[in-house]
């Protein structure tokens, strides 16, 4: 589950997939779904601990996963705008991120955590 979060974070911007209709408050579950089938790997730091993802979208809503995740590496879907990620560790502070492959949904590892 996503929830709003205004802490104050630099992310790594994800290019956009110009493949995919442009996202809409409406349409954004029926996209999910069906058409953003690319995933962008990010990673953390080997070793570190738990820590939770967030993502700033392109209209500048700014949300934050509020279950953890405990692999190096975990994927997002990538939609048509592009749009900035972050890690922040359990105590709020934000761990560098580093951009991994694009790849189709379908070759996604399962080591790899799929936010």
């Amino acid at each position: 589950m996503w929830h709003s979060f205004s802490g104050e974070v630099l992310g790594i911007a994800v290019q956009g997939d110009d493949t995919v209709p442009a996202t809409t408050r409406w349409n954004k579950p029926f996209l999910i779904l069906f058409f953003w089938n690319t995933l962008q790997v990010l990673e953390v730091p080997v070793g570190t601990g738990l820590y939770r993802v967030g993502f700033c979208a392109f209209d500048g809503t700014v949300q934050l996963r509020e279950e953890p995740v405990t692999t190096h590496q975990f994927a997002v879907r990538v939609g048509r705008e592009s749009c900035q990620f972050f890690a922040i560790d359990m105590e709020g502070h934000e761990i560098e991120l580093k951009l991994g492959r694009r790849l189709p949904k379908k070759e996604l590892a399962p080591t790899v955590t799929l936010v």
